[in-house]
């Protein structure tokens, strides 16, 4: 694993064949997260740092976190790493970010884990807004190290404590690297309240996609037979005693799963 700022981005990387898969880490994660994942691909694998998350910056202003210069910041580390050709893999906030990328970039394929299209229901968005707005005055107000405590004991999350024991070690390592500003300023942001949903968009999704969820997380499960309805390349795998994190909690199975797909896809 090498880990690397490039362009501006935090880079980490393991070595393999090409296409690389590029991958995205969800809220609170880094690059890092996908240690256990990415030797099990048999790919080249590279994972970008979003903005506030691992080596990438952190800057106090709101205005770089926006979806769109975020989408720029990802492109031009593609382009310096010259990489023009990828599978895209998003977890979480991760997939939220891949999908609109890849509506705007040429990608090989798409996997999302654990991802949704979003919120088209304009009462839901404000609602959520709200609620991550409240979130982001709480980690300003508590700090980095009392809000992840909080956001590690939701349900959907707390599943993550089935990760393997060395892989715990590198998430604890990770987050501890977080800043209040940085996870307000992504909360603002990034917020599934902002950041425009994407459902109308997925009949024209011409990449093969991959749907990745854990059979314990019955909402993405759900959504994701959603997105099965609608995108006209995409499948769609169970994780057996997962919950929202399956690269995370049961990398072994993930990896198998998603191994096999790329193999396929790519012929």
């Amino acid at each position: 694993m090498r880990r690397r700022v490039v362009a501006g981005v935090g880079v980490t990387e393991w070595p393999g064949r090409l296409p690389a898969v590029v991958a995205l880490h969800g809220f609170t994660g880094d690059g890092a997260d996908f240690a256990a994942l990415a030797p099990r691909l048999g790919r080249r694998v590279v994972a970008l740092d979003l903005l506030g998350h691992g080596l990438s910056p952190a800057p106090v202003a709101r205005a770089p976190y926006a979806l769109e210069r975020q989408l720029g910041r990802l492109e031009r580390a593609l382009d310096r790493l010259r990489l023009p050709d990828v599978v895209l893999l998003g977890y979480s906030l991760g997939a939220r970010v891949a999908l609109h990328l890849a509506l705007r970039r040429r990608v090989l394929g798409l996997v999302l884990i654990g991802g949704t299209p979003g919120l088209s229901d304009e009462a839901e968005r404000a609602a959520r807004r709200e609620e991550d707005a409240r979130r982001a005055e709480a980690v300003a107000r508590d700090g980095a190290p009392a809000f992840l405590a909080a956001w590690r004991a939701q349900p959907l999350i707390a599943t993550q404590a089935r990760a393997p024991a060395r892989l715990q070690a590198i998430l604890r390592r990770g987050r501890a690297r977080l800043t209040a500003h940085g996870l307000a300023r992504t909360l603002e942001a990034l917020s599934p309240g902002v950041v425009p949903p994407l459902w109308d968009a997925l009949p024209g999704l011409r990449s093969p996609t991959l749907l990745v969820t854990g059979a314990d997380d019955a909402k993405f499960e759900a959504i994701a037979r959603d997105v099965l309805a609608r995108a006209p390349r995409a499948r769609h795998v169970s994780v057996p005693g997962a919950g929202h994190a399956p690269h995370l909690e049961r990398p072994a199975a993930c990896g198998w799963a998603l191994r096999a797909w790329l193999a396929a896809a790519s012929r």
